[in-house]
C-alpha cells in the first residue's frame, strides 16, 4: 500500500502516517496536522504512478471518504486511531450489503 494510507499491518500497531510526521522540538514530540484532502491527492498521484487501475483508486478514495463521514469528518488524520477503524469495521459488518440502494445499483 502507499505510505500515505496505513497498511493493514500498520493499523494494529504503530501508525505510519503519524509516525512519519512526528518531529522533536526539545523533548516534546509534535505532529504535523494532516489534511485528508491533501493525503487523498498524494495517494491519487502515487497510485497512478504505481499503475493501479482507475477502479482500484476510485474504490480506495471512496472507502476513505466513507470512513471520513462515519467519523463525522476528519480534521487531522494523525488523530485517527486503530479503535476508530475497528468501530468502522464493526459497523460495516452489521449493515446489509446493499441497504439503501436500489437492486440495480449493485449490478454491473
Amino acid at each position: 500500500m502507499v505510505e500515505f494510507l496505513p497498511s493493514k499491518q500498520g493499523v494494529a500497531g504503530s501508525n505510519p502516517v503519524s509516525r512519519s510526521n512526528t518531529y522533536r522540538q526539545g523533548n516534546m514530540p509534535r505532529r504535523k496536522m494532516m489534511d485528508l484532502n491533501s493525503i487523498i491527492t498524494k495517494y491519487n498521484l502515487s497510485a497512478r504512478a504505481e499503475g493501479l487501475s482507475e477502479k482500484t483508486v476510485k474504490h480506495t478514495v471512496n472507502s476513505v471518504r466513507y470512513f471520513d463521514r462515519f467519523l463525522g469528518g476528519i480534521d487531522d488524520v494523525s488523530k485517527v486511531t486503530a479503535d476508530d477503524l475497528k468501530r468502522f469495521i464493526v459497523d460495516l459488518r452489521g449493515r446489509r450489503r446493499w441497504a439503501g440502494r436500489s437492486e440495480s445499483a449493485g449490478q454491473e
